[in-house]
């Protein structure tokens, strides 16, 4: 039995280095083309290489032949119920749905059993990354026979696929578009249900009762307002920015519903946070997207965002605006508005941009959001384990964003010839925050898992070799530039001095030999310095080798 076990042991093992290896690979290429435009093009059979590489961590041939606790739960009541437990201090993160404190797993699957499953397998899915646990299968299948095959289109569908694609890593798996499709799905049933068009709810008697059928369509509505928002700004949603919803008037109704309603904490954590998405996706807009205002123009337009958000943190209550997740996403909204301009994907040369051009960043603003940065990276480092493991999809994507402003204020804004990147680097210290993000707090000689924590390591220690690649190039780059790489004559640069030395010495050496075996009238003479003067035969014959011809001329 012992030598079965560490049989598995050792197999597990090996299938977790297999997922992790396929993870650094896939990410590798990602910080490079953060530079793309600022250096060397990527040679295109690299690209090729890692575009093939798929970034979803499939499990490896170990797997169907060797089950382990580890990659498959099991279905029991107990395990249920707590994954239950474990998802109810997640919800904050993600509020779509309100749980009462006597729901258990037994009632959720008499009255929600779809939203349970998706529960199951969003709380599962934080602990386990390897994508066949019995609970993620269950639920695409689940979901498979009701939108597809059934055209199911009711509230309980739309919030399985809001809990489901909250907490799904599509940092980690941004090459399995099957949470995308699912979102696609979510847009299908909010418009079906005609969730995002105005209805009389609380309009006519604004101090009226609202019907918990219609807070939950308002919970709904918002949260997949706010999910799809936060998901517009990686850059897998480039192309799909048609999907992207707008805050109308009816969202900002819903939002003061929820507020005024104050049923639970989290009504007014949702509401707050799909106010303050809209400020950044509106920033954002304005700053890459806005084609039909000047830059001056656009400018304004910042100002007025800029005065928005102080009147939406204003609102919040002292007490939610403290909550991790209000603290991080207020100050990611003050990025935007600042930094905006960095954080665009794919960055595209000014003669590709399709329009006006994206609003050039302003130095003194890049210098205000240095200690905004290094503030909001520090809080993020003293959050422990427990804490993060519960960030949903869209805190997950703040962090992203977080670590691409730190890295390119830190190495290089082309967009702003005058901000000082060394005094950035200097004050940000962001190699010291890459190596605490990069240490494992697990020093046991346990299987190592396969959590979203470790993952994220692991991508983490990628960016971090690249960037000390970086950075020893930018701290020594005239003499790499010197060595490697001439823009001019290489007779005028001095880049061939070292070899005249070479050239000289074989040339003597050939001399000499040459010179034993010719007459001395052909062989030349020798200088005052001892070098040898060869003459070659048109030279002697022509008489130019003593200078008859040329005292003619």
């Amino acid at each position: 039995m012992h030598c079965e076990d560490q049989a598995a042991s050792s197999a597990h093992s090996a299938e977790v280095e297999e997922n992790f290896e396929a993870l650094r690979d896939a990410h590798a290429n990602f910080f490079d083309n953060l530079f793309s435009l600022d250096t060397e093009p990527i040679p295109s059979q690299f690209k090729a290489a890692t575009n093939s590489v798929d970034m979803t961590l499939t499990p490896s041939a170990h797997s169907d032949s060797d089950p382990d606790i580890h990659v498959k739960p099991s279905f029991n009541l107990a395990s249920a119920e707590s994954l239950l437990m474990s998802f109810r201090s997640m919800l904050c993160h993600f509020p779509c749905i309100i749980l009462s404190p006597d729901a258990s797993v037994s009632r959720l699957a008499k009255t929600q059993p779809f939203v349970l499953l998706a529960i199951l397998a969003a709380a599962s899915g934080s602990q386990n990354l390897q994508g066949n646990s019995l609970y993620d299968e269950e639920f695409r299948k689940v979901l498979g026979l009701k939108f597809v095959a059934g055209g199911e289109r009711t509230l309980e569908v739309l919030q399985g696929i809001l809990i489901y694609c909250g907490w799904y890593p599509f940092h980690l798996r941004p090459r399995n578009k099957h949470a995308f499709h699912y979102i696609c799905m979510a847009t299908d049933v909010v418009h079906d249900l005609k969730l995002d068009q105005e209805t009389p709810i609380g309009l006519y008697n604004p101090e009226a009762p609202v019907a918990v059928q219609h807070l939950d369509n308002i919970r709904a509505y918002l949260g997949y307002f706010y999910l799809v928002s936060s998901l517009s700004i990686p850059v897998q949603w480039q192309s799909r920015s048609h999907i992207t919803p707008v805050f109308t008037s009816w969202t900002a109704t819903c939002c003061s519903i929820l507020e005024r309603c104050n049923s639970a904490e989290n009504d007014v954590i949702l509401a707050s946070l799909a106010r303050l998405s809209s400020t950044a996706t509106a920033a954002l807009h304005t700053i890459h997207h806005d084609t039909g205002n000047t830059h001056q123009q656009s400018q304004l337009v910042l100002l007025g965002l800029e005065a928005q958000l102080r009147d939406t943190e204003s609102l919040i209550p002292s007490h939610i605006a403290s909550t991790p997740i209000i603290y991080m996403h207020s100050i990611f909204v003050h990025l935007c508005l600042k930094d905006g301009a960095l954080v665009r994907l794919p960055r595209l040369p000014p003669h590709l941009v399709k329009g006006r051009l994206p609003l050039p960043p302003i130095a003194s603003e890049l210098y205000a959001s240095i200690d905004i940065i290094r503030e909001l990276l520090s809080y993020v480092l003293s959050l422990d384990e427990v804490a993060m493991a519960k960030f949903s999809t869209a805190d997950w994507s703040r962090f992203i964003f977080l670590v691409i402003l730190a890295i390119r204020l830190s190495l290089a804004v082309p967009e702003c010839p005058e901000f000082d990147t060394s005094w950035a680097r200097s004050r940000l210290r962001f190699d010291e925050t890459l190596e605490k993000m990069c240490q494992d707090t697990n020093c046991t000689t346990a299987p190592k898992k396969v959590d979203i924590l470790s993952a994220m390591r692991a991508v983490m220690r990628v960016i971090k070799d690249k960037y000390n690649k970086r950075l020893h190039i930018l701290e020594h780059g005239q003499e790499m530039m010197t060595s490697k790489l001439s823009l001019g004559c290489p007779m005028l640069d001095g880049s061939m001095d070292g070899q005249f030395e070479l050239w000289q010495s074989a040339l003597d050496a050939d001399s000499a030999l040459a010179t034993a075996g010719l007459p001395a009238d052909v062989a030349g003479v020798s200088s005052e310095d001892g070098d040898t003067l060869l003459n070659d035969l048109w030279a002697t014959t022509t008489g130019w080798g003593s200078g008859d011809v040329m005292s003619e001329w």
